[in-house]
């Protein structure tokens, strides 16, 4: 006679256990890489956002080191978003890319008005520096965007290692059970 049993092997039992892609989400420990690389992504756009509030036009308002930290900080920043090679990993370069361009492109300026310029800082040179200022502040908060993103629903689309392979062992057990089914039928029609 046939049956399921002699086709499809049983479910091996876990005892309690979850797998590890529920442990990752649920109290497991966190990466020390993921949570650098999440730190430096929210200082470099808090750094930025403290040298951007302000006047406009006003230099006392901002000051210089406060570019310059951002400056440094987005520059790791970038250098920690290099050896991703996801599309998100990619997205994260990108803009950190950006932000780092304006940010150098400011300070250039903020250099220049100081240091070559005999006028020093006017209300038109910290309105140009604050406004870069203020792009790369865009992309900072894009980045810090995505980064929520990714630790929020990401591991909730995308299935685990545990996950996938569950969900293979399910796709064999179906095959095995359509495979068994037909095989019983064959005999039983002979």
């Amino acid at each position: 006679m046939c049956s399921l049993r002699s086709v499809v092997r049983p479910r091996a039992r876990t005892h309690g256990r979850r797998a590890p892609d529920h442990e990752a989400r649920r109290g497991g420990r966190a990466d020390l890489r993921e949570v650098l690389f999440g730190f430096f992504v929210v200082l470099a756009a808090t750094l930025n956002f403290g040298y951007f509030v302000g006047d406009i036009s006003d230099p006392t308002v901002h000051n210089s080191y406060g570019l310059i930290a951002a400056v440094v900080v987005n520059l790791l920043t970038t250098l920690l978003k290099w050896g991703d090679r996801t599309q998100l990993g990619a997205v994260h370069l990108a803009t950190s890319l950006v932000a780092d361009l304006q940010l150098i492109v400011a300070l250039a300026v903020l250099g220049y008005a100081v240091l070559l310029s005999t006028a020093h800082m006017t209300a038109a040179t910290t309105a140009v520096v604050v406004s870069l200022s203020g792009g790369a502040l865009l992309a900072n908060l894009v980045s810090v965007t995505i980064l929520v993103v990714d630790g929020l629903l990401v591991p909730a689309l995308v299935p685990g290692q545990a996950t996938f392979a569950r969900l293979m062992v399910s796709a064999r057990r179906m095959t095995l059970r359509s495979v068994g089914s037909v095989a019983c039928r064959f005999r039983q029609a002979m």
